[in-house]
């Protein structure tokens, strides 16, 4: 339905340092210029990124279905009615599209003005080692304000899934778990591993980008290795078998 339009978020980007009136203009030596004015650097993308991905969401064709027929996705709408959906989409194509009913945006909806963007705190420690944090903090001043900003707050929207769950007694309901067309990446692990903790006697079915042989069924693998992971039966299916079985 949609490419992330990278081009269009960095000049957006530019554009908006730009008319930063009380920063300073960049230096064509990054690492002479980034110690003194990072924080200059990062406040564009603070206050403008999260926007910009939501724009970018609003103007995402939802009947664009890349080939797969509107009907298609209709009819899996139908023959999912008593289905809970947990999703990371910003858009509504499961409310406008599959007409479903019991839907939850982990991340939040761009219509409706709130999306989030950020990393995990996991993340963070694995791409920069803890004795590092303090040092890059030092050494770039905006660096701390950045990497607060764009963390996800975890527990938080985790609590949104735990009432959305708890409402609909998913853990009394639901016998199966389908993942649609996520990576499972590293970032978004911790959301899986509590569902399965909510829902420990349901199946989970993944629906990995590129088969058996690839990143997304490796991020699988290491979920369902996790201790924490308590199903211990999964499968592998493609995700236009879910969609148009």
């Amino acid at each position: 339905m949609a490419n992330f339009d990278k081009k269009f978020i960095i000049d957006e980007a530019k554009y908006s340092f730009d008319r930063q009136e009380d920063y300073p203009p960049p230096s064509d030596d990054f690492w002479a210029y980034a110690p003194d004015h990072f924080e200059d650097m990062v406040n564009p993308i603070i206050h403008e990124l999260p926007r910009l991905v939501r724009e970018w969401a609003c103007n995402i064709d939802i009947s664009d279905t890349s080939g797969k027929s509107i009907e298609a996705y209709e009819k899996f709408g139908r023959r999912h009615q008593a289905a809970a959906f947990l999703t990371f989409n910003y858009t509504r194509v499961l409310e406008d599209i599959c007409q479903s009913k019991h839907i939850h945006h982990v991340h939040g909806e761009a219509d409706a003005g709130d999306v989030v963007v950020g990393h995990s705190t996991e993340f963070v420690r694995h791409v920069v080692k803890p004795g590092d944090i303090d040092e890059v903090s030092d050494l770039y001043p905006g660096f701390e304000t950045y990497n607060n900003h764009f963390r996800k707050r975890q527990d938080e929207l985790f609590k949104g899934v735990s009432d959305f769950a708890s409402r609909l007694e998913l853990d009394r309901r639901v016998d199966e778990v389908i993942v649609c067309g996520h990576s499972i990446g590293e970032a978004d692990r911790e959301y899986f591993l509590r569902v399965a903790n909510l829902i420990p006697a349901a199946t989970w079915t993944f629906t990995p980008h590129d088969g058996s042989g690839g990143q997304d069924h490796e991020n699988i693998v290491r979920l369902t290795s996790n201790p924490n992971f308590l199903s211990s039966d999964y499968r592998l299916r493609s995700l236009t078998g879910v969609i148009g079985e």
